[in-house]
């Protein structure tokens, strides 16, 4: 018997086994959310976004660690506004927001790597290795991004009065100058472990969150903004809440006091002197800022996502 001739309108051409085929070629051509590139371009757009909004919260969290005489929140920024104007709320933010831009396109373009490189070979993921993909991508970008900008963004902001650095290269410099390369990765260690605890909980906790919260599953279409931001913003403060005493030691370390000279032994110090709650101080603070940042960085890195184009 002959083959079927392919005619023009004649649908038994094309086998329900070649159309599934078809299909399943067409979404994997479409969904990029496997793509370096896209979550490199995600993270770079969300980190300005970010440092514009949240800034205040930042620098309201450093002074809180920094100042006993900052006891919440709403005083603090009230009392910062008051002594010292509005525009301090937003010391720092040129690094800041520099800082936020280089971390997050490491961040997420080596989350996204090291997910591909744990996938099976179905193109799927366990939670286990989204976790372990998480924490290599937050110890990646402590050490080559987070650490020495986080330590000029410190010093900027508890500047009070009569300023030492007039800006962050002016800082940078005069840091390397009067205390040599190593102060500008002076607290690595505790940011190294405060970023690995944050990103293995947040890669691990966003998908479930998405699956349990909204019954989504790998090949859905995409989340609606506000579903993405609530749980992308409840997966990124879950890390916070347990290394909050790493993130006060870091503080102290980069601040410049030499009388912190380890990370547990300035926790040490501070449980001692001031209170083990003080471990905790600044939590608030840093939750206002973390949770919408998370909120905004899976958002923003979604709809890069969706609108990268497909041939890319």
């Amino acid at each position: 018997a002959r083959p079927p001739q392919c005619r023009m309108g004649d649908s038994r051409v094309i086998t329900p086994t070649a159309a599934t085929t078809m299909q399943k070629s067409i979404v994997k051509t479409k969904d990029q959310s496997t793509n370096p590139k896209a979550a490199l371009l995600g993270g770079f757009l969300s980190g300005p976004i970010e440092a514009l909004l949240l800034q205040p919260t930042d620098v309201v969290k450093t002074r809180l660690q920094l100042n006993p005489q900052y006891t919440g929140i709403l005083s603090t920024g009230r009392m910062i506004y008051r002594e010292e104007g509005v525009q301090a709320l937003w010391k720092g933010c040129t690094p800041f927001a520099t800082h936020l831009a280089l971390k997050y396109c490491l961040r997420w373009g080596s989350a996204t790597t090291f997910k591909n490189m744990l996938r099976d070979a179905e193109g799927n993921i366990t939670p286990a290795r989204n976790f372990l993909a998480g924490a290599m991508a937050g110890g990646l970008e402590a050490v080559v991004v987070v650490t020495p900008f986080e330590v000029i963004k410190t010093r900027l902001q508890i500047q009070k009065g009569k300023a030492l650095y007039t800006g962050p290269i002016n800082c940078a410099t005069t840091i390397l100058r009067r205390e040599g390369v190593k102060a500008l990765w002076r607290g690595l260690t505790p940011t190294f472990c405060r970023n690995v605890i944050n990103q293995a909980s947040n890669q691990s906790i966003k998908p479930l969150l998405d699956k349990h919260a909204w019954g989504w599953k790998k090949g859905d279409a995409p989340l609606a903004v506000w579903q993405t931001a609530l749980s992308g913003g409840l997966a990124g403060v879950m890390g916070p809440l347990l290394n909050n005493p790493m993130d006060v030691a870091k503080t102290r370390l980069m601040s410049g006091d030499l009388k912190y000279k380890s990370t547990l032994g300035t926790i040490a110090t501070v449980a001692k002197e001031e209170g083990v709650a003080k471990l905790w101080k600044g939590y608030g603070a840093r939750l206002c800022r973390l949770g919408p940042g998370y909120a905004i960085q899976w958002v923003v890195l979604d709809l890069t996502i969706q609108y990268w184009p497909a041939n890319w």
